[in-house]
């Protein structure tokens, strides 16, 4: 809520100096009416004011924006790094097979090792498949995520009047 004021001669009351007005004890008196003067200038005030708010939203909600976007490239980048470490072993593990193959004494043990190779070949496309599938379902969840915090921060803005007070002061 916007709360706004001036003084008879036209200076404006800070916004706190015109919400410890409604903590004074008050008598309705006659109705008034506000000079069209006042009520531009009311207008005017109420603008700079709204605008200032705007701005100050806008940067906590920015700030916010930051943070909620690190957290996720972090723990996307977490996510990635495990399956990816799963991957390197396996890797590794593939790479001396390899090795004891072309190590081998004889035909047979060649063989046998060949076929030790092959299994973990299977497990690698598997550990890779998995991988690549994991990291376009992080993908899916980071845009989804991205979504959320998109309508989290569409903001729907009324404005409107809902009282013009005048005080006199005894």
């Amino acid at each position: 809520m916007v709360v706004c004021g001036m003084t008879d001669n036209g200076a404006a009351l800070d916004e706190d100096q015109a919400r410890r007005l409604f903590d004074l004890p008050a008598t309705k008196s006659a109705d008034c009416t506000v000079p069209s003067a006042v009520e531009q200038s009311l207008l005017e005030l109420r603008s700079a004011r709204w605008q200032t708010i705007q701005t100050q939203m806008t940067a906590r909600n920015g700030q916010w924006f930051d943070t909620e976007i690190e957290k996720l490239d972090a723990w996307t980048d977490d996510r990635r790094a495990a399956l990816k470490a799963e991957l390197t072993v396996l890797e590794e593990a593939l790479k001396e097979a390899r090795k004891a193959v072309r190590q081998a004494p004889s035909i047979p043990d060649k063989l046998e090792r060949q076929r030790a190779a092959r299994t973990l070949e299977t497990k690698h496309d598997e550990a890779w498949r998995a991988y690549d599938q994991a990291s376009r379902e992080l993908d899916r969840q980071k845009d989804a995520v991205l979504d959320d915090i998109g309508k989290r921060l569409r903001q729907q803005v009324v404005q409107e009047q809902l009282f013009v007070i005048r005080w006199q002061l005894n």
